[in-house]
């Protein structure tokens, strides 16, 4: 791309495609998969929001999803976690949990992982009012 700009400036740019990252592949082993809500409520919201992103992404890998729930968010009052080897294996602990059967938990290696954009709980829709008198 070359441009000619008043005054006699030149100006010319080479542009490419940036090199592909390689990144070895997701380690194997047990992740904690975990979700965090501030009511009781928000709780199946959010495993639905997650089931969802999983049906919709089906190249998630475990080890980013789990560091990206993990990390950098704001915790709150309500929390639930799943185990899980594979992303699949979530997605079924995830249908478990909105079914209403029991589940399990721990952390697997991290290393790798790095933040995603995933889901966060939905917010509930409340209006509030304010009477001027």
């Amino acid at each position: 791309m070359t441009s000619t700009g008043g005054g006699g400036t030149n100006v010319h740019v080479v542009l490419e495609r940036a090199p592909a990252t390689s990144r070895p592949d997701a380690p194997r082993g047990e992740y904690v998969v975990g979700m965090a809500a501030p009511d009781a409520d928000g709780l199946p919201r959010f495993a639905h929001a997650l089931r969802t992103y999983l049906d919709e992404h089906p190249g998630t890998r475990l080890d980013d999803l789990t560091y990206t729930l993990a990390t950098g968010r704001r915790l709150t009052a309500h929390r639930h976690a799943f185990v899980a080897r594979t992303v699949d294996e979530l997605g079924r602990e995830l249908d478990r949990y909105l079914a209403g059967e029991p589940d399990q938990g721990r952390l697997g290696p991290l290393e790798h992982a790095r933040h995603i954009s995933a889901p966060s709980c939905p917010l509930e829709r409340q209006r509030h009012w304010i009477d001027a008198t």
